[in-house]
């Protein structure tokens, strides 16, 4: 078992423990799960030629704590509430609740708001399957806040969780086949990806990572999973998340004269599988710059951002908000053909 991102303390690693099931508590639980075992913790003696005892944790009780957020009846009187109060301006409000220090295009804020709400997954008669996850690709110039984006979002996000494209490759993203120390067998290790199932995964430096790594993110994009073929394990592990990912363009800045192809520089296949791809340019614009003078003087004061860019959510209330998705189901109705 691998420490849950969100709980480890701030630069420190994720802990790992080793847990030995028996009985009836074997082979319930897969790669990716959230789980929380009661048991007692046993030293066992050290292998062949090392010094070191082995420690293990014995579990008699394990319950299953995926991230399926229970909506309390307060956080949905509370969402009446907000829609009595604001009922014209609910969406508006939940935007520029995202990250509202940063001055940014609306837009964006529209786009990765749509993205923490998320869509409807389908399955049809024919058993074909429609993804209800949305993925968004922020490309853009340097010190346009896109880092700074992603970081606001795993703030109030209800589960998020955050990688980098220089620090990752392929089978970190998914998963990997590795071995056991103290049996020597081989076993599965979930990946960013998976341990974000019905979550969320920001990566950052998105255009840094290689090729043959972003190929292996395909599947998990489009199905929602992550098969696994290696050293005799056959596996399918669910990766339903969606993806915010954050890149510069080639040569570092947008190209202007260029096709967003040629200045993305990534492969048709993999762009195909981000719903949303959001240019973020730094133009030298004298009004534009004059008008963002006064909300970086106000950053640097510590003033409130409600004196300026109007009324914003607190963290907390923003994240119930976010957290009662799971109980509300869209439908498409006649008039957004038209739309």
């Amino acid at each position: 078992m691998q420490e849950s991102c969100e709980k480890t303390p701030a630069g420190n690693a994720s802990q790992v423990v080793e847990v030995l099931l028996e009985n009836d508590l074997v082979s319930g639980f897969k790669s990716g799960d959230k789980l929380m075992v009661v048991g007692c913790s046993r030293c066992f003696l050290p292998t062949k030629g090392s010094i070191f005892f082995n420690t293990m944790a014995i579990a008699n009780n394990v319950i299953l704590q995926n991230a399926n957020f229970s909506v309390q009846r307060s956080d949905i009187t509370m969402c009446r509430k907000l829609v009595e109060k604001e009922k014209d301006y609910v969406f508006e409000l939940l935007a520029n609740s995202i990250a509202p220090s940063l001055h940014v295009d609306i837009h964006i804020k529209n786009a990765i708001l749509c993205l923490l709400l998320g869509g409807v997954e389908i399955t049809l008669n024919n058993n074909s399957h429609i993804r209800g996850d949305i993925h968004i690709l922020l490309i853009g110039d340097p010190s346009v806040a896109k880092s700074q984006l992603l970081r606001s979002v795993l703030r109030v996000a209800p589960f998020a969780v955050c990688t980098t494209g220089r620090g990752s490759t392929g089978v970190g993203l998914t998963a990997a086949v590795t071995t056991n120390r103290s049996t020597g067998g081989r076993h599965l290790e979930a990946g960013a990806m998976v341990l974000a199932d019905r979550g969320m995964v920001c990566i950052d430096e998105f255009d840094k990572m290689s090729d043959i790594d972003r190929v292996t993110i395909h599947e998990a994009m489009e199905q929602g999973q992550v098969s696994i073929s290696k050293a005799g394990i056959h596996a399918k592990l669910n990766a339903r998340c969606s993806v915010l990912a954050a890149a510069n363009p080639l040569g570092g800045y947008y190209n202007q004269r260029k096709t967003p192809r040629d200045n993305i520089g990534m492969h048709d296949s993999l762009l195909s599988r981000f719903d949303l791809m959001m240019i973020m340019l730094d133009v030298p614009d004298r009004e534009k710059d004059i008008s963002l003078r006064p909300h970086v003087v106000r950053i640097h004061r510590y003033r409130d951002p409600i004196e300026q860019e109007g009324e914003v959510l607190p963290l907390n209330p923003s994240v119930d908000v976010l957290s009662t998705k799971s109980v509300v189901h869209m439908t498409a109705t006649d008039q957004l053909d038209s739309y």
